[in-house]
């Protein structure tokens, strides 16, 4: 949703864009990830979307790609970053 928020530069970006999306695969909030990015929010200064992130990856064990250096010291989250 965030990404496609942004001015594309053209409409073919855009549609490239949708089209690398449409290969995810959504995952609704469960309780369980509500309840983890609880208790991240009780724990840390944490962006709500970004915690409902962090707390979706942790609970379905999937790896989260991201430039954001500051989630390096969440335990139990399998992150890679993107070298640019």
């Amino acid at each position: 949703m965030e990404i496609l928020s942004y001015n594309f530069p053209s409409k073919e970006e855009e549609a490239f864009v949708r089209k690398l999306l449409s290969l995810f695969r959504i995952i609704d909030i469960t309780k369980t990830i509500a309840k983890e990015v609880i208790e991240l929010k009780k724990k840390r200064k944490i962006k709500l979307p970004d915690a409902i992130i962090v707390a979706t990856a942790i609970v379905e064990n999937a790896v989260l790609y991201t430039n954001d250096k500051q989630l390096h010291s969440i335990e139990n989250l399998n992150i890679r970053y993107f070298e640019c």
